[in-house]
Order: C-alpha cells, then sequence, then structure tokens
C-alpha cells in the first residue's frame, strides 16, 4: 500500500513537471516567432509617413462640454447620431493634419486605420462628425503633390477613463496611432 502511495506521488509530479515544461516550451517559442512590437514614436508637428502620404499634426484642441454646445449644428449631429450629447463630461479632440502625396500618383488614403490613444483608452475618428469638418469621409485620395487639411474629431468622455478630472484627461499623454504591427507607429499630440 505504501509503495502504491509513492508511486502515485512520483506519477504525479513527472506530470506536473512534464506540463510545466511543456508551457515553457510553448511561452518561449511564441514569443520568438511573434516577438514584441517596437514602438516608434514621432514628436507633435513632426511629419510622419503612412500609406505612401505624409501626415503633420499642426493643431489639437479638447472641446468641453459648453464649448460643443456653443455650436448648434454639431450638437445637432451629435443628437441624431450618438448618446454622446447626453453625456455630461463630454470633450471632443479636434486634431488638425495636414496629408500631403509626395509623389506622382495617386493616393486613396483609408483613415480608419488611424486612432486617438492615451494609455488603455483608444477610439478612432467619430465618423458623422468627420463629415461636418471636412468634405469628405474616412477615405480621401491625394492627387500627385496634393496637400489636404482634416480636422480630425475624437468624442472622450469620462466612461473612458477610470479616475475622470478634466484638467487630468486634458495632460494625459495622447498619440495618433496609425499602425500596429511589426512596429506601432505613432505620433504625440499635444492640446493646446
Amino acid at each position: 500500500m505504501h509503495k502504491v502511495k509513492r508511486i502515485r506521488i512520483i506519477v504525479i509530479l513527472f506530470a506536473v513537471i512534464a506540463f510545466m515544461a511543456a508551457y515553457i516550451f510553448m511561452f518561449c517559442s511564441v514569443n520568438a516567432a511573434f516577438p514584441q512590437n517596437k514602438r516608434v514614436i514621432y514628436s507633435f508637428g513632426e511629419t510622419f509617413t503612412a500609406q505612401g502620404a505624409e501626415f503633420k499634426i499642426t493643431n489639437a484642441v479638447l472641446l468641453s462640454k459648453s464649448e460643443i454646445e456653443k455650436d448648434k449644428e454639431l450638437t445637432g449631429i451629435l443628437e441624431r447620431n450618438s448618446g454622446f450629447s447626453s453625456v455630461p463630461d463630454l470633450n471632443l479632440a479636434l486634431i488638425d493634419i495636414t496629408a500631403v502625396n509626395p509623389g506622382q500618383e495617386e493616393l486613396d488614403i483609408d483613415l480608419t486605420s488611424f486612432h486617438l490613444e492615451s494609455g488603455a483608452f483608444s477610439l478612432q475618428f467619430y465618423y458623422p462628425l468627420v463629415l461636418y469638418f471636412n468634405d469628405g469621409g474616412m477615405y480621401i485620395s491625394l492627387s500627385k503633390y496634393e496637400e489636404k487639411k482634416l480636422k480630425m474629431p475624437v468624442p472622450v468622455a469620462g466612461v473612458h477613463f477610470l479616475d475622470y478630472n478634466y484638467k487630468k484627461v486634458k495632460n494625459r499623454d495622447y498619440f495618433l496611432v496609425y499602425s500596429l504591427y511589426p512596429e506601432k507607429k505613432m505620433a504625440a499630440i499635444k492640446f493646446s
């Protein structure tokens, strides 16, 4: 009987060791095949290239709820297209971007690949307001050497953050992310 218990303990011990060895091997092989992506961060106002075009963030503001409500057409769009207008601590990030086609061929740019990020907060540009502030949607075409100025909106509210405070939210580190893999590429945003 004593010998049977010892054999069970040895078998369980070997099974645990084999499981741990397999786990460590799999963990290492996955991390070797898919390493952590490198972060490439451009400074505010620095030109960066995405989808063949050159982009530059020229200005960024974070509008408060009272500033948003001064624009009745803007408020109407928010009421018709979302529940954002009823959010008491709504802010609106407006990012001014210049897009330039540096080449001879026409470029089609997909703006859905861009998003605003700060820590765990991440949101794409808000389509109804993209239409309101610009003469096009989330896809733009740039003919050779053409330059377009865009005003890209992102709603920001307290529900997006654990500890909401307007001054803290405004002073967080924000980035315009435009590529996630193999390198995470982003440009810093400073709200004025």
